[in-house]
């Protein structure tokens, strides 16, 4: 959104704040019957769209009669051809759509108005952020408890914590007969955050992967190589990058280096980095308090003491380190910030706004780690339980996170959870930053990055647990309690409240 740059100070954690209570009682009437977020720097907002120019690589807008592409020979043409399934008869829906603001609801309609072509018979009410306003989740959680749900939404939430609970309805026989959102048509990892049990509860829309920004032409200032290849391969290797770039004039840091610890929503892929994990949804297991996630948060103290004289909190002071207009990178006081494949196509990022060569590099590996992992930020689309019609329901979610996707990615740069998503279909305002042999690369690079993924938003406790993870690296990091005691605690605390969560699931 243009509405980005508003979001930037409206978090997702800020969107799931209470969500963990609030699901529960919800859902809790539905059946019959919030810890405070430690961090070390504000997390990224949900990725949107900063403009809507028409894109010179996506093709015409989908009518029935074009043909969808594959994976194995991608197009520019992104269009639908009529589904196997026409509705015979007219049926009103009422979709719930989480995105509020002008330019993504716009942009949502016109999707719903394309979608209109291939199933001329399925009427859409498109309902911006929820009747009424106010929270949206416990909105819907009302509504679903009521009897009274949308025959479809949109979420920004992962749909296992609602799945855990009853609230969604079931999709894999209608995915079965699917024409285009089959089981195996989305990154499987990506599908993994709508799966609880061995059952999917809605389809992901978007999976944009994360990676390390750097600042080429820093770099070569100081001699060293800016080509990604280069980049370093290890934590060690990082720190020591790191270390190059650090500079004080007496308390006073004029320069830093790279800070692992900045943006605490990719911590997860962090631990996976360094061959764990915190959640397992297979096991429905935490393991804050591994061996490996406590020499993991060791050493970010160890970094920290080394590089920043171990002193968290003035870091912070100095403002954030994420890849934004207004943090640190951005100024040129670090050449290295982490950031979503949504922030390239960003206005600010172009070169004559930026003011200098730009890149992106996959994550380094720990000790523990195999290989470089990436973490992803999704939106979803699901069904609530009760909707009125099921199949024209997920006809429409199908339409939204498959072909009908073209029409926001041309303008956003989300990457696609859809794997038959042509690979040469180019969001115009990346184009326009960066031209279009960089945008392809771009594109490649984090839609690529998305074969290898860290566990994420996999939990039914997803919002507590990330609250008490946050803690638990705060509290290490403000020197109040040592790695191990923080997160056995962590550990502690989250376990129970997980069990306790599934004993009614």
């Amino acid at each position: 959104m243009s509405s980005k740059q508003i979001e930037r100070a409206i978090t997702r954690r800020t969107l799931l704040k209470g969500f963990a209570s609030g699901l529960a009682m919800a859902t809790l009437a539905a059946c019959g019957g919030t810890p405070v977020p430690a961090t070390t720097a504000p997390q990224p907002a949900a990725p949107t769209a900063t403009s809507a120019p028409a894109a010179t690589q996506a093709a015409p807008e989908p009518t029935a009669a074009t043909q969808a592409p594959t994976a194995a020979e991608p197009t520019a043409t992104t269009q639908a051809e009529a589904p196997a399934a026409t509705v015979a008869q007219a049926v009103n829906l009422e979709f719930w759509c989480a995105w509020n603001l002008g330019e993504d609801v716009d942009r949502v309609q016109k999707m719903l108005d394309l979608f209109k072509q291939v199933q001329p018979n399925i009427n859409v009410k498109l309902i911006g952020g929820g009747p009424g306003g106010g929270d949206y989740n416990e909105l819907l959680l009302s509504r679903i408890a009521a009897g009274t749900a949308p025959d479809a939404a949109t979420l920004f939430t992962p749909p296992v914590g609602f799945a855990a609970r009853g609230s969604l309805d079931v999709i894999d026989d209608l995915m079965d007969a699917a024409q285009y959102a089959r089981h195996d048509k989305f990154w499987p990892t990506v599908l993994a955050t709508c799966q609880f049990r061995g059952k999917t509860f809605g389809l992901p829309f978007s999976a944009s992967s994360y990676a390390i920004f750097y600042n080429a032409d820093w770099m070569k200032e100081a001699g060293l190589p800016t080509d990604r290849e280069s980049f370093p391969k290890t934590f060690d290797d990082m720190k020591a990058l790191s270390a190059k770039f650090v500079k004080w004039e007496g308390s006073n840091l004029k320069t830093a280096g790279f800070q692992p610890w900045s943006e605490n929503w990719i911590y997860p892929v962090w631990s996976a980095l360094n061959g764990s994990q915190f959640f397992s949804a297979k096991a429905e297991k935490y393991t804050i308090n591994s061996s490996e996630n406590v020499a993991l948060l060791d050493s970010w103290v160890q970094w920290l003491d080394d590089q920043y004289n171990g002193d968290i909190e003035y870091i912070n002071s100095l403002g954030t380190w994420d890849v934004g207009d207004s943090g640190n990178w951005y100024k040129k006081m670090t050449p290295f910030g982490q950031g979503g494949a949504w922030n390239t196509s960003y206005s600010f990022m172009k070169l004559d706004k930026i003011g200098f060569t730009w890149d992106v590099a996959k994550f380094p590996v720990g000790p523990n780690g195999k290989k470089s992992v990436t973490g992803f930020w999704p939106n979803w689309f699901v069904q609530p339980a009760g909707g009125k019609h099921r199949k024209e329901a997920f006809l429409l979610n199908e339409y939204m996170c498959t072909v009908g996707m073209a029409t926001w990615y041309k303008n956003v740069f989300d990457t696609p959870a859809w794997l038959d998503f042509p690979t040469n279909v180019i969001t115009q305002n990346l184009i326009d930053n960066v031209g279009q042999e960089k945008a392809q690369d771009l594109h490649n690079f984090f839609r690529n990055y998305l074969e290898d993924t860290a566990e994420v938003w996999t939990s039914p406790i997803e919002d507590f647990g990330t609250d008490q993870i946050n803690r638990a690296f705060d509290q290490a990091l403000h020197k109040t309690k040592k790695p191990q005691e923080a997160l056995d605690e962590a550990q502690k605390i989250t376990q129970a409240k997980l069990e306790e969560t599934l004993k009614s699931a």
